[in-house]
Formats: structure tokens, C-alpha cells, sequence
């Protein structure tokens, strides 16, 4: 009989990076991120940028031709060797993403699984210095058992069942009138 636990969660989290392509970005920056691990595999992540965006500048020096040449003026203005009519390119960025963790690992607790998330997330706040907007997860360990072809968890509630309207709502309500 295996272990498992199963992980989703999402995460959304202001960056302060203003790059074009800040999913990429954001990638590679996960990449020594610690991982969320399985016998079987880790956890994947996924990262999406947000729609729109939420910085402006209108003096985009990052994008400009003349970006490595200013320098702050003796009034504290910004100056560079740019003509007097040239129009610097403006530049509007998404700096927050959405990050989110999903996961089938196989010989693993939820303590460890919790422990190895914890890990994740420290990595976002204390080594990358990200502020987490908001966050959302949900953790669940079970030992494999069938019943009638559907894995049931340790606490004896299937877990793979129809979707309906219905059922979903009577799940929800079920789950929030044991939280009361």
C-alpha cells in the first residue's frame, strides 16, 4: 500500500520586476527554488502573468537606445545623450504573477509535503523578496484503497466522484459546516 499526497495551490505575488517577458523571467528565477518532491516526481509549477498591467513609466530607459547613458543632472533631473527632441518610449508592465503548484506525489506525508512547501514559499519571500498577494492551497494525504474503482483517502471520503451543481455545493457546505 502506497502513501500519497496531493497538492494544489496557487499563489499570486507582486514581483517589482519590470520586464516584457516577465513569465520567463519568473521561470528562471523558480528554477533553484526548492522543490515539492515525490517518489514518483515533483510537483509541476506553473506560472501565469496577469492580464494588463499595473506599472507606467513614461520614460522607459530600460527600452531606450540612449538607456545606458543617463546619469541625474546637478538639480537631481535625469539627463542622457539623447537630442532635445527625441521622445523617450514609454513602457507599462505586469509586475505580479500567478504561480501555482500541482502535485501527485507518491511516499510522502502531508508534514513532509508541508515542510517542502513552507520551503517554497520562504524561498519566494525571504530569497527572491516577492510579496504574496494572496494564496490559496489545499494539501491532502491518503493511503491507496479502492472501493468500487475509486480511490478513497484515509478519512473514508471518495474523492474522485461526478461533478454536478448539485454535489459540489453539498460538498462545500459538508466541508465548511465540519470546519464550524
Amino acid at each position: 500500500m502506497s502513501t500519497w499526497t496531493h497538492i494544489a495551490a496557487t499563489i499570486v505575488v507582486e514581483t517589482f520586476a519590470t520586464e516584457k517577458n516577465i513569465k520567463g523571467y519568473i521561470k528562471r528565477k523558480l528554477k533553484n527554488s526548492p522543490k515539492i518532491t515525490g517518489s514518483e516526481g515533483n510537483a509541476d509549477i506553473f506560472v501565469n502573468e496577469l492580464s494588463g498591467y499595473n506599472f507606467y513609466t513614461s520614460a522607459d530607459c530600460k527600452r531606450c537606445k540612449y538607456g545606458k547613458t543617463w546619469k541625474y543632472d546637478y538639480d537631481g533631473s535625469i539627463i542622457c545623450d539623447a537630442d532635445k527632441d527625441f521622445i523617450c518610449p514609454s513602457g507599462d508592465y505586469q509586475t505580479c504573477v500567478c504561480i501555482t503548484i500541482v502535485g501527485d506525489l507518491r511516499d510522502k506525508t502531508k508534514v513532509e509535503t508541508l515542510k517542502e512547501y513552507a520551503s517554497f514559499l520562504q524561498y519566494i519571500t525571504k530569497t527572491l523578496k516577492f510579496i504574496i498577494l494572496m494564496r490559496c492551497e489545499y494539501i491532502e494525504e491518503h493511503s491507496l484503497w479502492e472501493e468500487n474503482g475509486l480511490f478513497v483517502p484515509s478519512n473514508g471520503k471518495v474523492i474522485h466522484k461526478e461533478y454536478t451543481k448539485e454535489n459540489i455545493y453539498n460538498t462545500l457546505k459538508e466541508e465548511k459546516d465540519e470546519r464550524i
